[in-house]
C-alpha cells in the first residue's frame, strides 16, 4: 500500500485514528480494541502497534471507522470539522 511522502502528515492522521478509537471505546460504541478488530478484520497485533505509535494507520482502518462508526473522513485525513459526521 502506498504511503504518504510526508511522515508528519501520516503521524497526524494516525493520531486522529487513535483518538477516534479511544472515543468509540469511551462512548461504549466499541467495547475494546479486540472487538474493533473482530468487526474490521484487522489483526489485533497490528492495531496494538498503531495504538502505540509503532505503525501508521492503514487506509482500510480509516475507511472502516468512517463507514461503520460515522467518523468523518475529512476529520481523519485533514483534521477539519468534527470527529463524527453530521447526521
Amino acid at each position: 500500500m502506498p504511503k504518504l511522502k510526508n511522515p508528519e502528515i501520516q503521524k497526524e492522521i494516525t493520531h486522529r485514528v487513535i483518538s477516534s478509537i479511544e472515543r468509540l471505546i469511551e462512548l461504549g460504541l466499541v467495547r475494546n480494541q479486540k472487538e474493533l478488530c473482530l468487526a474490521s478484520g484487522y489483526k489485533e497485533a497490528n492495531l496494538s502497534k498503531v495504538m502505540n505509535g509503532e505503525r501508521q494507520a492503514p487506509l482500510m482502518l480509516l475507511h472502516f471507522l468512517s463507514f461503520s462508526y460515522g467518523i468523518s473522513t475529512e476529520w481523519l485525513i485533514l483534521g477539519n470539522g468534527t470527529m463524527f459526521k453530521n447526521k
